[in-house]
């Protein structure tokens, strides 16, 4: 009996120390799931917010891709190219955007328009849409509208396409050194540009002008029609044989301070020259307090718009000589455009979205 008692205190010892462990394990595994479940929800958070990080990534490549796509159809529209080319014109705007902080599909809605334009080549495309990126990004001459004008003036004067850059680079270099900025001398080059290529003047000297009307607050349509007529009137004395022509040779080589002989052979050799001595031969009369208007009669150009726009340029006759020898300097050097672009690509906005460029052209690749 002795024995039995003892067996039954020893069980019941064994079955209260098996139920204080089970106990200690239930309290522990209890605590180790509520770590866990802190730990999921506190991962589970931060998973998320990388998620949706991701998420709006991904959605920004898709749509970057996509719009690159929709843009690239236009070029497609409008340049007759092959395979072959098309695929290269996609590379060159894709790593463009990496080196120009605007899209793929802006840098290719230019290329569209330069398409329309005539431009053929892949150098040329992507030349011009280059430029016209810089340009839009460092002056006042934006959009589909700049690069219309750019490209007009250009087919008016004659100008080979691959030399779009110099002309880039000439307009950043006037409109650093003059009262003008970009967008109006290349409107009023436009405007000029006809008469420019009828007298024989370069690119670069109808833009020197043009500046120069811009500088002393000229009015791009009537300037040009004033400039227009004493080119062609002028162009007329020099190559006209008649008497009436002759006479007006003598005239405007007068105003000049030269022989009818000398003012035309400077003219053939130099329209520009010989407009400028002309215009400076007028200055001379007005500093001396002469009859500028009648002598302008006397040559058929009494037009009163004319005599006010003409007026504006002879008062400024140092910003035409000067303006003439930057345009040439800032088409032959060709580094104005690319040094002011660089110094605008180095802020951090434009850091930050080439390196997004750089991001979203890997991914659509």
């Amino acid at each position: 009996m002795a024995q039995i008692g003892l067996a039954s205190v020893l069980i019941t010892a064994d079955i209260k120390g098996f139920n204080k462990a089970l106990g200690d394990a239930e309290r522990e595994f209890r605590r180790t799931m509520g770590n866990i479940a802190n730990f999921s929800r506190t991962v589970g958070a931060g998973m998320a917010a990388l998620g949706t990080g991701i998420l709006g990534a991904v959605a920004g490549v898709t749509k970057a891709a996509s719009d690159f796509e929709d843009a690239f159809t236009g070029v497609r529209k409008t340049v007759d190219a092959t395979e072959a080319e098309f695929g290269i014109l996609q590379e060159n705007l894709l790593e463009m955007s990496t080196r120009i902080p605007q899209s793929a599909a802006d840098l290719a809605r230019i290329m569209e328009v330069a398409g329309q334009l005539g431009i053929r080549g892949t150098d040329n495309l992507t030349k011009f849409t280059e430029t016209i990126a810089m340009l839009q990004d460092t002056t006042d001459i934006l959009g589909e509208q700049g690069a219309l004008s750019l490209a007009r003036f250009m087919n008016i004067m004659g100008t080979a396409t691959g030399d779009v850059d110099r002309l880039g680079s000439t307009l950043v270099e006037l409109g650093n050194n003059f009262a003008a900025r970009e967008g109006e001398i290349l409107e009023i080059g436009m405007n000029l540009a006809a008469f420019g290529r009828q007298i024989g003047l370069t690119e670069t000297q109808v833009l020197a002008l043009a500046t120069t009307i811009a500088a002393s607050g000229g009015e791009a349509a009537a300037a040009s029609t004033a400039f227009q007529k004493i080119g062609l009137a002028m162009k007329a004395s020099v190559l006209g044989e008649t008497e009436s022509a002759r006479e007006s040779l003598e005239k405007f080589a007068k105003i000049a301070g030269m022989s009818a002989g000398q003012f035309a052979s400077l003219f053939r050799r130099d329209a520009m020259g010989a407009l400028t001595a002309f215009l400076q031969g007028l200055a001379n009369m007005e500093a001396q307090g002469k009859d500028t208007a009648g002598a302008l009669e006397q040559l058929g150009l009494a037009d009163q718009r004319l005599i006010r726009e003409v007026s504006k340029v002879t008062g400024n006759m140092d910003d035409l000589r000067s303006a003439t020898e930057t345009a040439a300097r800032g088409f032959r050097e060709n580094t104005a455009l690319a040094e002011e672009a660089e110094k605008r690509y180095r802020t951090l906005s434009s850091q930050i979205k080439l390196a997004w460029n750089e991001f979203k052209r890997l991914a659509i690749v």
